[in-house]
């Protein structure tokens, strides 16, 4: 957010700009290969080298994961200007046919058994990988975006979890990869384990349940009492004092 906000401060010029952001969301993508089997941490302290890439256990390390944050002001930078010049329903076309291009040709091309000398062979670095990934969120985008449209109203789901997206955010994380289960987490009792329709089935009710949680936390934040501060207060110390306490 910072790199975003900053580079918006100092190019000014719209092109120039759009052009910053596809520019390190592209370095970003294509160096994650080179770099995903470094050792970081043998130089750096291990909050820091966990941020560079999967060595170290993280999730979402910043290569290539910032690709998608530059990606998305990219796209909400453009959808502004196609808003305001009257093309938004040209643009979720392109948005769309794009999107299905780059899923299929991720699809295809990550299949092909190309090694390069000092390049990491890890799937989650693949600049393919992350291009079918970045494909299927513009897909979901002009989907969500079709779907608004066409029900001309704001008391929608959809908009019900994008308010809520940071709850939403964090508490899907915590369900899936949060060690509450005799010191396990759900993705390492399950994770590789199920098929196709199993997969499909626990991702609709994952999703269905995030959407009841942004609707239930909405409605409370609505309330005349304060229930919502009260809630975020006590989360804030209930979790502040696991960390202090924990034994790792």
């Amino acid at each position: 957010m910072l790199i975003v906000f900053i580079g918006r401060i100092v190019i000014h010029r719209d092109v120039t700009y759009q052009r910053f952001l596809i520019s390190v969301g592209s370095l970003l993508v294509l160096i994650a290969p080179f770099i995903w089997d470094i050792d970081f941490s043998l130089w750096l302290p291990g909050t820091v080298a966990s941020y560079l890439n999967g060595r170290q256990l993280s999730m979402f390390p910043l290569f290539p994961w910032l690709g998608f944050m530059m990606f998305g002001a990219v796209t909400a930078f453009a959808h502004k200007n196609a808003r305001l010049t009257g093309g938004e329903a040209r643009f979720f076309q392109r948005l769309l046919q794009f999107g299905l291009a780059m899923v299929i040709v991720g699809i295809v091309l990550v299949e092909i058994p190309v090694q390069i000398p000092m390049v990491s062979t890890a799937v989650r670095a693949n600049p393919l990988f992350f291009a079918t990934r970045l494909g299927i969120i513009l897909l979901l985008l002009t989907t969500c975006w079709y779907y608004a449209e066409k029900r001309k109203t704001e008391q929608s789901f959809v908009l019900d979890v994008s308010r809520e997206s940071l709850l939403v955010y964090t508490a899907h994380l915590l369900l899936i990869y949060g060690r509450f289960w005799n010191d396990k987490s759900l993705a390492s009792v399950y994770g590789g384990l199920w098929s196709i329709p199993e997969c499909i089935l626990a991702t609709v009710g994952l999703t269905l349940l995030m959407i009841l949680a942004a609707k239930v936390w909405g409605w409370t934040k609505r309330r005349p009492f304060p229930w919502a501060r009260y809630i975020s207060y006590a989360t804030g110390l209930t979790v502040l004092t696991i960390l202090l306490l924990r034994k790792y």
